[in-house]
């Protein structure tokens, strides 16, 4: 819709926020104190009782159990 908006600024895909934070994603990060960098995704579909279950019992950090879990089956076959 680039020049067909009429009395406001066509920014264009990808510009941001007038007075954004240019800082952002440089000097203010998130550290989780990985060892390496987790930049892949796997998606696996779980029941909404088992999904449930896995938070229940995993807590915050139930995306690490099922991390750790796959790990271990893998090492064990």
């Amino acid at each position: 819709m680039k020049g067909k908006l009429k009395g406001k600024v066509d920014m264009g895909k990808g510009s941001g926020r007038p007075g954004g934070n240019p800082d952002f994603g440089t000097k203010y990060k998130f550290d989780f104190g990985n060892k390496e960098v987790r930049d892949q995704a796997l998606t696996i579909r779980f029941s909404a009782r088992e999904l449930a279950e896995i938070k229940e019992k995993g807590g915050d950090d139930y995306r690490d159990l099922c991390r750790k879990a796959i790990l271990e089956a893998i090492q064990a076959m």
